[in-house]
């Protein structure tokens, strides 16, 4: 009878999905199932919320908010990657904060980039 090894399931990375636009949130996330455990948030209250409450390894943000820009979330990630989600190119701080920044009609090319993120490719 030989030494029997359990292993244990390795969870999801944890992953801030912040945009208002329920059907983008639902389409990135449609792309990217399996990449880890998604919570969605439609507003910067909504996101602090969520900060606030567990760690996430990533954030994909949106830089227009009903209620800011997204850009004010950056001082509330921590030590998550961020990728910016944006029609429009930001500049300053987030260029030099966000990991990635990718127009939002480029969910072919997120998929690669969340993998890299996140240490899976």
């Amino acid at each position: 009878m030989g030494i029997e090894t359990i292993q244990t399931p390795t969870p999801l990375p944890a992953i801030l999905h912040v945009d208002d636009d329920r059907l983008s949130r639902m389409i990135i996330q449609d792309e990217l199932a399996g990449a880890g455990e998604f919570i969605s948030a439609a507003s910067l209250a909504e996101a602090r919320k969520a900060l606030a409450s567990r760690r996430f390894e990533l954030v994909l943000l949106d830089l227009t908010l009903p209620d800011g820009a997204g850009l004010d979330l950056l001082p509330d990630v921590g030590a998550a990657k961020v990728v910016i989600l944006s029609g429009s190119v930001p500049d300053g701080e987030a260029v030099r904060r966000a990991a990635a920044i990718l127009d939002k009609s480029q969910v072919d090319e997120l998929r690669g980039v969340v993998a890299r993120l996140l240490g899976g490719g």
